[in-house]
């Protein structure tokens, strides 16, 4: 599924198994729109036992449950980076001291309007941030213009195989609407996105920490062949 699917309780133990079978880091990702602070919380000090160091709130891009009639909580993004931080420090949400602190590098996915709330972030506590994945060039210019912050900015990129993957992006996630343009151009030649992708890197790479590559199924070979060619430099 897309980032921020539900994959239930067991997800930092699969996390922690695909660690180990990459030998890469695993990545534990919190949607703020699909959790209390208080489940953040149980759901970090496991991740913690399990040998998980990288987490990444999403801020509101990505959600787990997509109709507002099911959705059951929420926390507030900065409140998740404070308590996450809190931990780091030894301390939990009702300030007991942990019997081991947390050490999470901790990073927040960002929306585009709020690019101009980096600071905010950075505040609280974020070791890094990501700006969602943005498909319009004037869109994503003007979310960098509005950005001025400290710590690390990675620009997210989802790939898009095909045109029917980037409709089906517009109806499950409005959040990351695809232009037309874009749309027949995949139609026409499904490889446009690639290229597209290459020279969004080759513009934007001096003023970015990185790219965060992101693949909408189980098809691999666009993410590939980017990062093949970022590679060759």
């Amino acid at each position: 599924g897309w980032p921020g699917s539900p994959r239930g309780s067991r997800l930092t133990a699969q996390l922690r198994h695909l660690q180990d079978a990459s030998g890469t880091p695993g990545m534990l990702e919190i949607l703020a729109g699909d959790t209390t602070l208080a489940q953040a919380q149980e759901t970090a000090l496991t991740a913690h036992l399990l040998g998980l160091r990288l987490v990444l709130i999403d801020s509101g891009v990505f959600a787990g449950v997509t109709r507002s009639d099911l959705a059951t909580a929420s926390a507030d993004p900065l409140a998740l980076v404070r308590a996450l931080k809190r931990l780091n420090e030894g301390r939990d949400l009702g300030g007991s001291r942990l019997d081991e602190a947390t050490a999470f590098t901790i990073g927040v996915r960002v929306r585009a309007e709020d690019a101009g709330r980096l600071d905010e972030f950075a505040a609280a506590g974020a070791d890094f941030l990501t700006l969602q994945p943005i498909y319009e060039p004037a869109r994503f210019r003007a979310a960098m213009a509005a950005a001025a912050v400290t710590v690390p900015l990675f620009a997210e990129v989802m790939l898009l195989p095909d045109a029917a993957t980037a409709e089906e992006l517009d109806n499950e996630l409005p959040s990351l609407s695809v232009p037309e343009r874009l749309k027949q151009r995949l139609r026409t030649d499904s490889g446009e996105d690639v290229r597209g992708v290459l020279r969004f890197l080759a513009a934007w790479r001096t003023k970015l920490a990185g790219v965060c590559i992101m693949s909408p199924d189980e098809r691999t070979e666009p993410a590939e062949r980017v990062i093949r060619e970022i590679r060759k430099g």
